[in-house]
């Protein structure tokens, strides 16, 4: 089954499905480099930047006890500017795919040789909170935009 960028990261693209990107697509998913994280999470739609961002507290600490009962994590530790920012999320701080790109000196997985390899797939598959597909296309979508085959 083949679908547009646009329907998969409107959440329609069921898992293993492919899609074909348009340069129409490439340029609506454009995003600036700083709010796109190395695995493709777009920074600026997570609720914990969102509520950084705005200074809510109150915003945070309902991320907080959406995301964890574990009373180890406090809301300083969602304080968080995107992964390229001052300031990240402790979750982010610690994410395995953030060392990979820097140990193989490129900005996002979209540039790795071997994108997209299996971690990567395997840590998309167990996110509860982000849009994998979405992800995904953002990511296939950046590398489209620099001529990545």
């Amino acid at each position: 089954m083949l679908l547009s960028l646009r329907s998969a990261i409107s959440g329609r693209a069921q898992k293993g499905n492919s899609y074909r990107i348009s340069i129409k697509d490439v340029e609506e998913v454009s995003m600036p480099n700083a709010l796109l994280a190395p695995c493709g999470i777009d920074c600026a739609a997570c609720p914990a930047y969102v509520a950084a961002q705005n200074n809510d507290k109150t915003s945070l600490e309902e991320v907080l006890r959406s995301w964890t009962s574990n009373p180890e994590i406090t809301v300083d530790d969602l304080l968080c500017d995107g992964c390229h920012g001052e300031r990240v999320s402790k979750d982010c701080r610690e994410c395995w795919i953030k060392d990979c790109v820097k140990e193989k000196e490129v900005e996002t997985c979209a540039e790795c040789g071997g994108y997209p390899c299996e971690a990567l797939e395997t840590e998309w598959g167990e996110w509860h909170v982000t849009d994998p597909v979405a992800a995904k296309a953002r990511l296939d979508a950046r590398r489209i935009r620099n001529g990545i085959p």
